[in-house]
């Protein structure tokens, strides 16, 4: 009976690919397998080497990895922008398990995973903080302990998205 309700929601109001807009089949969680294969990642050595050289005049900093190629008007876009700006939290989670899973291969020695925080302002506005979603994704998958209250943000900087490199 269950089953036959979500058939006829779908429906009405179909499932479809975050990144694509095409509809999702059961089996495919907010992007389809097209997409899910094109998205832009990066291979964990040529990932660690390029974020480490960012990274180079912080001693302390002994790996830097990324799930995505950030690319503007492409995919990694629209899904970051899905849930940063249309409240897509649950979208948030799966790309934190999805970067967790391509983490799991890697020894990180990670005691805990730490979100950047958000300023209370722009929480209240947002609602939540995506890094803490992402990050929540990443712990379920690595089973690593998540810490949202060990770093705090007091200054309300203005936003990244105005900004050149």
């Amino acid at each position: 009976m269950i089953s036959q309700l979500a058939d006829f929601v779908s429906l009405i109001y179909p499932r479809t690919c975050t990144v694509c807009s095409g509809s999702l089949t059961k089996s495919e969680e907010y992007v389809c397998l097209g997409c899910l294969l094109a998205l832009p990642t990066r291979k964990a050595a040529q990932q660690q080497a390029y974020l480490l050289s960012k990274f180079a005049h912080l001693p302390k900093v002994r790996g830097a990895y990324a799930y995505l190629d950030y690319l503007k008007a492409g995919s990694s876009q629209k899904l970051i922008h899905a849930l940063k700006y249309q409240g897509k939290k649950d979208l948030g989670q799966w790309l934190g398990r999805e970067c967790g899973k391509l983490l799991e291969r890697l020894e990180l020695g990670c005691d805990l995973i730490v979100p950047v925080p958000l300023h209370p302002t722009r929480l209240r506005n947002r609602g939540y903080n995506q890094s803490d979603v992402l990050a929540n994704g990443i712990s379920e998958i690595l089973a690593i302990p998540l810490s949202t209250d060990s770093v705090k943000r007091v200054h309300q900087t203005s936003t990244q998205t105005k900004k050149s490199k």
